[in-house]
């Protein structure tokens, strides 16, 4: 049996209650994802759980764990997407400006 890091785990969840068959794990805390109508993603999460676009650094889904730094260790089993996307975890990188 494969050993998969919480975050691994996580987007597996994830992947799975969106529906998408196609994912490959492709690091510690991220996957790379074709849905059924041949878009690429690539996913990866914050220390709560939420699942962000990784090319673009937004907000996809909000997990439904509390977000208060002493309740990590909470692991979100459903998420809830973004209506509009708007929070980035990119900020000075000079190629990925937004």
């Amino acid at each position: 049996m494969e050993s998969r890091t919480p975050a691994q785990r996580i987007l597996l969840l994830y992947c799975n209650q969106m529906g998408y068959k196609d994912v490959t794990l492709t690091g510690a805390a991220n996957a790379r994802v074709i849905t059924d109508d041949y878009h690429l993603l690539h996913l990866t999460i914050n220390i709560y759980g939420d699942i962000f676009d990784q090319d673009t650094g937004r907000m996809i889904a909000e997990g439904d764990t509390s977000h208060d730094l002493l309740r990590t260790y909470e692991l979100p089993t459903e998420w809830i997407p973004v209506e509009q996307p708007g929070l980035s975890i990119v900020t000075d990188h000079p190629e990925r400006r937004l």
